[in-house]
């Protein structure tokens, strides 16, 4: 689930995308044109590898893009998929 908080937007101006986006540029939309009440549950796509990201919320007011990403980057790790041995 994705949380996020929201100032000066109306409450009716749905969350046009949500998406990761990798350190590299690489960007996977999530989930798009979702209400705009601070949570929505998403699915990741699979991943080979594991990578550092950032969510990515994007609507539009009044005709102008508002764009806001999270502060930190967070890892994402994929999980076996019962052929791969994990070591520590």
């Amino acid at each position: 689930t994705v949380f996020w908080k929201s100032a000066g937007i109306p409450t009716g101006q749905p969350v046009n995308i949500i998406s990761l986006v990798g350190v590299d540029g690489t960007e996977y939309n999530l989930k798009y044109n979702t209400a705009n009440d601070g949570s929505e549950q998403v699915t990741l796509p699979i991943f080979e590898k594991s990578g550092s990201f950032k969510v990515k919320i994007e609507t539009t007011v009044n005709k102008q893009a508002i764009i806001d990403l999270s502060d930190n980057y967070f890892n994402l790790i994929p999980s076996p998929n019962g052929e791969e041995v994990w070591q520590n």
